[in-house]
């Protein structure tokens, strides 16, 4: 598959990141700033690992979180 990128012990090619994903990785450097401030869906968090897992080896990124590790349940 032309685009495809064959992991590491993987036995089949990863599909290229989205589009999205590949306009911010144009970037030198990709921040992504205090993630888990608030809560988001699932779908909305699903994006993190794509972004992560396209920019490993190929661009600086940054994560930062202002989350404790202890929450409040209130």
């Amino acid at each position: 598959m032309a685009g495809s990128v064959v992991g590491p012990g993987s036995a089949a090619p990863t599909p290229p990141p989205p589009k999205h994903i590949t306009r911010v990785l144009r970037a030198d450097l990709v921040v992504v700033d205090n993630i888990g401030l608030i809560p988001v869906a699932q779908d909305t968090a699903a994006v993190l690992y794509p972004l992560t897992d396209a920019a490993y080896a190929k661009r600086s990124i940054a994560v930062s979180s202002n989350c404790t590790r202890r929450r409040s349940t209130s």
